[in-house]
């Protein structure tokens, strides 16, 4: 029998898939079937349970893998207490437009800058010109990406203060993608923007 309950980026009830992560799939990951949209982890506690969550970290265009393995890293370490996937530019600026709304931003934006529709660095500039518009506090940026770092991408993230940016491993292995992200999380928590 089918699972269901409310993907608030669907906004309806939907058919949930559970997806084990881990060396050991030690940790389950709850995805809207529609849109993959990561609605609980661990102990099945959906975002919609939750008491206002006090941090949100977005991330922004990754393979639903790369998405999960981040989503498991941010949540386990609590970094943050909700991770909600965008997997693109359009989505990601929707995303936001609905957080401005409901007057919240953002911990964290951790995007990779090829994706499909809009790459990460447009899709950024346009969020600092919606949140200047809407007077909204700039939500930090973390460039996690296979993309090396040339002059025009140093002069980009310059621009986007607060952003920073993390080089992917090299390859396809999600091992040392997995490996990568629980780094990130560890230096997160240490590090202030």
């Amino acid at each position: 029998m089918a699972n269901y309950t409310h993907c608030p980026k669907c906004n309806k009830d939907v058919e949930v898939i559970e997806v084990s992560i881990g060396t050991r799939g030690a940790e389950t990951i709850i995805r809207c079937a529609e849109c993959g949209m990561v609605l609980a982890s661990r102990g099945g506690e959906t975002t919609e349970q939750k008491q206002q969550p006090t941090a949100t970290v977005l991330v922004v265009g990754y393979t639903p893998a790369q998405a999960d393995i981040l989503t498991a890293a941010f949540l386990r370490n609590r970094y943050a207490d909700e991770v909600l996937s965008c997997a693109n530019g359009e989505e990601f600026l929707v995303m936001m437009t609905k957080l401005f709304r409901a007057r919240k931003t953002p911990k964290l934006i951790v995007m990779e800058v090829s994706m499909p529709i809009m790459n990460g660095i447009n899709a950024a500039l346009c969020m600092r010109s919606i949140e200047k518009g809407v007077s909204r506090e700039k939500a930090p940026l973390l460039f996690f990406t296979q993309r090396p770092l040339d002059d025009q991408f140093i002069k980009a993230i310059k621009y986007l203060t607060p952003a920073k940016y993390v080089p992917q491993p090299s390859g396809s292995d999600i091992e040392s993608f997995r490996q990568r992200a629980d780094q990130i999380v560890d230096l997160l928590k240490k590090e202030p923007w």
